[in-house]
């Protein structure tokens, strides 16, 4: 069904787009450990 194609590219849509979050989040939150730690 169609549907249930664009149900699965929504899903997908929504977990790349959370997983790209995710990891700009995890560098920014890396990179203040590395300069809290050096400080």
């Amino acid at each position: 069904k169609i549907p249930m194609f664009w149900e699965w590219s929504a899903l997908i849509i929504a977990l790349f787009y959370f997983i790209v979050r995710y990891t700009k989040t995890l560098k920014k939150l890396k990179s203040n450990n590395l300069t809290f730690i050096k400080t």
